[in-house]
């Protein structure tokens, strides 16, 4: 489906084709003329016929489109609040200082807001702090539905409808921003019917503003009478006065002449005589563009910023240059930012998507509308993809169930692995109840006498025992002791086999030698060891004292 933006004014209707979303050409323009009566929403009525015979021409009925019209009644403005504050209250805020503003009962007011940049932390603006600047419109439905209906009568499918106003300074603060890269950059958007300019450095909007005057007013000014120069010796010629599509025609032929020189097509007169026609309007614009630079700018910015003519009065010679030097500042060059590419139209790809005074409900209907034309157009190929979608998936059904199968014969093993699992697991809760069962049963308290008793019997006769000491674990015990060194005796042996004979004995769980090293004894040099004894625990009623009947012996017959 073809996509279009349609700019409406009073002094005409174009209709801009686009091309991968971004504007490729004008279809067609057709020049009215100018409303001289003021009345701008009698003008845009009067719009309804060649518009739909435009879009008929040109082949575009069905066409979804973008429509850019002046309002007669709306207003437009950009409004700025600390970054901090976040989009959620500045949007109300920016629309509460446009209802101030404006003459529209509130019954038939509607309303469109958007964020259109947050700035970063340096450049021009960096003074004030970051900044969050949302663009907000104000208009009444009345002149919204008129619009949509000439547009919905001429054939087309409108998806936006934004104000002219609106359209333009989004324009010039994308193109700013997208520029600001390479220095503090000025661009005038120079419409048809209206102007905006935006100024920025270093990804902050230092200034954006509506101006007034359009190139309707510098095309008006050419139909005001002309005096042609008469040639030498012949009497004055009478006035000449250029049509409303003269106008236009050259205006962008010859723009702001440099020097006298022919007109195509009007043989009686020179560029020369069109200068003093154009003067007041292109003063009046540049006083506007300076004072606005003067004001919107730091003083450390203003000297250094150039400006840049984007819109289609960049298409008209000499007046980029002709502004630049009445505001005292150079043109930017478009090869020094690759981001400095103006559009001569309104490309809807710079304007904030959800910036928009088409009402919801129409909205969701053209997206049903689409929707179901989607479903038929689609409906064949969807019929013509069963069939392959229900191979496709037959083929994958058998090669998942193959798998399936393979995996089935692989599941006995691993069934019977878990089960052993699963009983180990068992048998060790059950080992884990029975220990913890016998040492609650069997405690902690040793056999002191038969440690004593055991002591007595296995100590080495070569050996004697200095100590034995119970310390603080009621289980343990150390030992320590000494071997002389006499001949015929191997001390370590001696050490080594009462350590063995202390382990082999039932009440000791282990026995482990600490200590070995040489010394002096009671018979002189000797090898004194010392050695850790855990001591098995039992029952409390194992250590009891015997009792007076238990300790009687009965007398000898």
């Amino acid at each position: 489906m073809s996509r279009v933006v349609v700019e409406l004014g009073p002094t005409g209707v174009e209709v801009i084709g686009l091309k991968a979303g971004s504007p490729s050409g004008s279809h067609a323009r057709r020049v009215i003329g100018f409303d001289r009566s003021n009345n701008t929403a009698g003008a845009l009525i009067s719009l309804e016929k060649p518009l739909r015979d435009c879009i008929g021409e040109l082949g575009l009925r069905g066409s979804r489109a973008c429509v850019v019209y002046v309002s007669p009644f709306g207003a437009s403005q950009l409004v700025s609040c600390p970054k901090a504050v976040g989009i959620r209250n500045a949007e109300p805020a920016a629309l509460l200082a446009l209802t101030t503003s404006v003459d529209i009962a509130p019954t038939s007011l509607c309303l469109s807001s958007a964020p259109v940049h947050e700035d970063g932390p340096y450049g021009i603006g960096g003074d004030a702090g970051p900044q969050l600047h949302v663009m907000a419109s104000a208009d009444e439905e009345d002149t919204i539905g008129m619009i949509f209906g000439m547009c919905s009568r001429a054939g087309l499918l409108v998806d936006r409808i934004v104000p002219a106003e609106a359209a333009g300074m989004a324009q010039a603060i994308s193109i700013a921003i997208g520029a600001s890269g390479a220095g503090p950059i000025a661009v005038l958007w120079l419409g048809r019917h209206g102007s905006a300019l935006a100024a920025a450095e270093a990804d902050v909007l230092a200034l954006a503003r509506s101006v007034s005057l359009g190139l309707s007013t510098l095309a008006a000014s050419l139909t005001r009478e002309i005096r042609p120069r008469a040639p030498h010796g012949s009497g004055p010629l009478p006035a000449f006065t250029l049509s409303d599509a003269q106008a236009w025609d050259v205006l962008f032929q010859v723009g702001i002449p440099s020097q006298d020189a022919p007109v195509d097509g009007l043989p009686d007169f020179t560029s020369a005589s069109l200068l003093p026609l154009l003067q007041p309007a292109l003063q009046r614009l540049s006083v506007e563009v300076k004072q606005s630079l003067r004001f919107g700018l730091p003083e450390r910015a203003r000297s250094r910023v150039r400006l840049l003519v984007a819109g289609p009065g960049g298409d008209v010679p000499g007046l980029a240059q002709a502004i630049a030097n009445h505001v005292g500042c150079e043109l930017f060059q478009k090869s020094a930012h690759p981001d400095a590419q103006p559009s001569r139209w309104i490309d809807p790809r710079r304007i904030p998507a959800e910036f928009n005074f088409l009402p919801r409900s129409i909205r969701d209907a053209h997206l049903a509308r689409r929707l179901r034309t989607s479903i038929l157009v689609g409906a064949a190929i969807a019929l013509a993809a069963i069939a392959g979608e229900y191979l496709w998936t037959r083929r994958v059904i058998g090669e998942q169930a193959l798998l399936l199968s393979k995996l089935n014969q692989n599941r006995g093993p691993l069934d019977q692995a878990k089960h052993d699992r699963d009983e180990a697991l068992a048998l060790r809760e059950k080992l884990d109840s029975l220990r913890a069962a016998i040492s609650s049963a069997t405690g902690d308290r040793p056999e002191t006498a038969a440690l004593l008793a055991l002591l007595a019997d296995a100590t080495p006769d070569a050996a004697a025992l200095r100590s034995i000491e119970l310390t603080s674990a009621p289980s343990h015990a150390t030992i320590e002791g000494f071997v002389p060194n006499l001949p015929n005796t191997d001390p370590a042996q001696v050490i080594h086999d009462f350590v063995e004979r202390l382990s082999a004995a039932p009440i000791i769980a282990s026995a482990r030698l600490t200590s070995s090293s040489r010394g002096s004894g009671p018979t002189g040099d000797c090898q004194i060891f010392s050695i850790d004894l855990n001591l098995v625990a039992l029952p409390p009623s194992a250590v009891l004292a015997p009792t007076i009947a238990a300790t009687t012996e009965p007398p000898s017959p």
